[in-house]
């Protein structure tokens, strides 16, 4: 069963090179270059962003991209994904499965740029397109250049045209090449023509939906093709944004061949549509644009549009899908579904447009031809304008009448309910009477399942006496998708510690904000799924029930959890801090947004024998720290995703990523004054903000800690719980949680450190940190064990140090667990940076006469060094010194801890 094995924020401190102009920077940027080495087959990767607008993106599921080296003879560089997103400043990734080296590149090149108008091609069978030129959007001409040739063409015969032979040796598949451009300037790829195109293939871009400029994206996508994968040109031939504007890609004008699907580049026209549609609906513009784009194509080339193709011994739709010549899901399930109508309804238009119309009822090419776009669940009235080209005036009682009895489609069937009676009736004609000439009105009432597709149904004319016209026409409509959002409004946490086979529950509500109607029953009921990673059986899930039969969009949903924590012998077997995150899905439809919603359990180990005796020793995973930010008059807090705000225990409410949270002292009473936006709140305390999600992280936003190396950095971000509380004259936050990731936000020695001397500091520190939690009080009184001061405890500056210290994240997970003991119980071990060639005793220093651990030693390592520190326990320039020398930690640790046990404490 996979688990996730990594959540990182990125900001500036990112592995790689940064090619085509990107910044590694805090900049904003536009979009994010994706590499790794390898990845296992049950790997998944996902990441979003941090829209400068405020909001963070949906996560988005990353797959290798197969365009990445299309070009025949191009050099591989291994796989890689170039994912457009809004203008950004921030983003995240997470991980399940193996994927080894892993790098994410922020990357910002396309520039601000309006089109003048932003004229939607509408679905005209023909007619002309508006096709936004290169000029207009903004194709840098200067990237189409190198200073030589490419090796694969032949030479110039003197006017930058020269004729080259397919890779395959076969057939001659390319009729032109032009390698310089009028003034002699070599391409980088050389423009090459087609001799024959045999295919339309359709993709989708890997980007957010809902770009905020389109242009921009088209931009970044040509400057990654061109310098990036060095192509010379977008792959792209067309490109549609999701308000169904169609773009020029590649320069080169008719037959153009291409960079976008390998097995059929030099016979192919490649359109690419902005976003991603594996869980997302394709838009009504979008779909309308693609259909007139096709169609204009498929008539151009003369390509029949529901046929097949057989190229190089491979049976290929004329109109295809990425996926359908490369292993991807490309363009996308709700896109690639789309594809089996559009070739039907575009096969009707080209092969009966010019039919002679010779009976008493007609239509006639005044039709409008376009998709009739239904919602997703209920009934729709829609309405058909045809004109009379007939000899009678049109009556009352005419109608029109499906060819065929309906039968299920692909998708769902959809039923026409004008008429229950009469299921092969589409629409009754309204007008009162259309003459000759004249145009009448159906109106048609049409119900549609959940699923999402395009079909097109053959109707005829039919008056009240049964007498048809012989000539047929195209209705088409669409189902659309189903909207999957969702708004948490409240969420009761269960019984977070449980002991083997305890049960316990918990809830939450969710407010409908998508386009359909919840069920808590049926083939299409919601229900509540295991996430991250998906498709598993949880651990701790009993049952999950909606409590009200049908949730209405806008209305409040409360899904109740009942929750068991496993029996002695069953997985997990050992006591510890689990995760369970959970989504909603509506069954054989789709998973609903990933908003990160969770629970956390802490098992206890069965031990009912002793169980005082289990509860006194038993090694705490949390500290509290208090941090160096005292006596303030407010504190500022803000997530990084979902939170809640607790009152004490008591929940207060949730707060969404990145909304800030104030908290002052209100009187001379203790209380606080708690703020969200204009809302204030008078509460006991203390206030506790802790995400929902336990890669969520929170930011303390008038904490200003910024190094001295790097005043570009703020460390003010903390993982899991912020608690204010009322200390001296002001307000003081604590930072609780486990110790591991406490660890992990530690400053007491730098990333490139040896890593034996790393994991002989990191168990001393872990060491450290569970003796004050468990053993004795740092701070007597206090509601807090450390506090982040390296002259009182250790030097802890939290989230910050995580996301830009790998290795000593590394160092943690080695080591995780382990401390130092002495006859089996756990001990303090100081540690310090350096002494003059020895060590001191615990009792030469501190008097202290119970710890025969703590003896004076040789310390050959820092033999003429100063006296830095106590002296006594382990030095740091000695544990750099025997790493040198090839000693592993544990080696390290029992130099200077005489008579120690490393490992787990049972």
């Amino acid at each position: 069963m996979k688990r996730f094995l990594s959540y990182i924020t990125i900001f500036s401190l990112l592995l790689g090179v940064f090619p085509l102009g990107a910044v590694a920077t805090d900049a904003p940027f536009t979009a994010l270059i994706i590499k790794w080495s390898q990845r296992s087959a049950d790997s998944e990767l996902f990441v979003r962003t941090h829209e400068v607008s405020g909001a963070w993106s949906d996560w988005y599921d990353i797959e290798e991209d197969p365009d990445s080296d299309e070009r025949e003879g191009a050099e591989t560089s291994g796989p890689e994904v170039f994912f457009t997103v809004n203008k950004s400043d921030e983003h995240e990734y997470k991980v399940s499965g193996t994927i080894d080296g892993l790098t994410i590149e922020r990357f910002s090149y396309g520039k601000e740029k309006n089109i003048s108008s932003r004229l939607m091609a509408g679905l005209a069978i023909p007619g002309s397109l508006r096709i936004i030129r290169r000029t207009e959007w903004g194709a840098n001409p200067e990237l189409l250049y190198n200073d030589r040739v490419m090796s694969e063409v032949s030479q110039s015969d003197g006017n930058g045209d020269s004729a080259a032979k397919s890779e395959n040796g076969e057939v001659d598949e390319i009729e032109r090449v032009v390698t310089n451009d009028p003034y002699g300037r070599p391409y980088l790829w050389p423009i090459q023509y087609a001799k024959d195109v045999k295919f339309i293939v359709i993709h989708h871009t890997a980007s957010v939906k809902n770009l905020d400029n389109p242009e921009v994206a088209i931009q970044n996508i040509y400057n990654y093709h061109s310098v990036g994968r060095r192509w010379g040109d977008i792959g792209y031939n067309y490109i549609i944004d999701q308000h169904g504007n169609i773009y020029e890609g590649r320069q080169g004008g008719d037959r153009v061949i291409g960079g976008h699907a390998l097995p059929l580049n030099k016979v192919s026209v490649g359109i690419a549509v902005l976003g991603d549609f594996q869980e997302e609906e394709i838009p009504a513009p979008v779909m309308r644009s693609l259909l007139a784009l096709t169609s204009s194509l498929a008539k151009k080339y003369k390509i029949n549009s529901e046929g097949s193709t057989t190229y190089k011994d491979v049976v290929y739709k004329n109109i295809n899908g990425h996926r359908d010549s490369d292993n991807t899901t490309c363009p996308g399930n709700f896109l690639y579904q789309k594809l089996i109508g559009t070739r039907e309804l575009l096969n009707y238009h080209l092969s009966r447009r010019f039919t002679p119309i010779n009976v008493p009822y007609s239509a006639s090419d005044a039709f409008k031809r376009d998709v009739i776009f239904l919602t997703p669940d209920g009934e729709d009235t829609f309405t058909v304008r045809l004109k009379n080209n007939g000899t009678e005036t049109w009556n009352t009682g005419l109608s029109l009448v499906l060819t065929k009895p309906q039968v299920a489609t692909e998708f769902e069937t959809i039923a026409f309910t004008v008429k229950p009676n009469a299921p092969t009736v589409v629409a009754q004609l309204k007008t009162a009477s259309v003459a000759p000439g004249g145009f009448g009105v159906f109106e048609g009432k049409i119900a549609s399942g959940l699923k999402s597709g395009l079909v097109a149904y053959d109707v005829v004319l039919q008056d009240s006496n049964g007498n048809r016209s012989s000539q047929s026409l195209p209705v088409a409509f669409m189902v659309q998708g189903v909207d999957g959002s969702y708004q948490v409004v409240n969420q009761h946490d269960p019984k977070s510690e449980l002991k083997p086979g305890e049960e316990t529950e918990g809830w939450v509500e969710i407010k409908n904000t998508g386009n359909v109607t919840w069920r808590n029953s049926g083939d299409h009921a919601i229900r509540i799924h295991p996430d991250s990673p998906r498709d598993r059986i949880s651990k701790f899930f009993q049952s999950i029930t909606l409590e009200q039969s049908e949730v209405k969009p806008g209305a409040v949903g409360k899904f109740t959890f009942k929750i068991k924590a496993p029996q002695t012998g069953q997985a997990p077997q050992t006591a510890g801090t689990y995760t369970e995150f959970f989504t909603p899905v509506i069954e054989k439809i789709r998973w609903m947004e990933d908003q990160e919603l969770a629970f956390n359990f802490s098992v206890q180990n069965d031990d009912s024998s002793n169980v005082i005796v289990k509860k006194k020793t038993r090694m705490s995973n949390k500290v509290r720290v208090a941090l160096n930010f005292k006596e303030q008059e407010e504190i500022i807090l803000s997530p990084s995703s979902l939170a809640n705000l607790y009152n004490g225990a008591v929940v207060l409410k949730k707060i969404p990523a990145k909304q800030k949270v104030t908290v002052k002292k209100h009187d001379a009473s203790g209380k606080y004054l708690v703020t969200t936006g204009t809302v204030g709140l008078l509460v006991d305390g203390p206030v506790r903000m802790k995400t929902v999600s336990a890669i969520g992280y929170i930011t303390i936003e008038n904490l200003d800690r910024r190094p001295a190396w790097n005043k570009e950095i703020n460390d003010n971000t903390f993982l899991e719980v912020i608690e204010v509380i009322s200390e001296d004259s002001g307000l003081r936050p604590i930072n609780e949680l486990d110790i591991e990731n406490y660890l992990k936000g530690l400053a007491e020695f730098a990333d490139n450190e040896l890593p034996e001397k790393m994991k002989a500091i990191i168990v001393a520190a872990r060491s450290y940190a569970k003796y004050y939690t468990t053993q004795a009080q740092k701070f007597p009184g206090k509601p807090y064990h450390l506090d982040d001061d390296p002259a009182n405890t250790q030097k802890y500056i939290g989230y910050g140090v995580t996301r830009r210290s790998p290795n000593i994240i590394k160092a943690v997970n080695d080591t995780k667990g382990e401390v130092v003991t002495y006859n089996g119980k756990l001990i303090k071990t100081p540690y310090f940076s350096s002494d003059d060639g020895r060590t001191r005793s615990g009792q030469e220093v501190f008097g202290w006469t119970n710890t025969p651990y703590l003896q004076g030693v040789e310390d050959p390592g820092c033999v003429g060094k100063k006296m830095a520190g106590h002296g006594v326990g382990m030095s740091g320039c000695g544990a750099r010194y025997m790493a040198e020398q090839g000693k592993t930690y544990k080696e390290i640790m029992k130099y200077y801890y005489k008579g120690v046990e490393i490992g787990p404490q049972s």
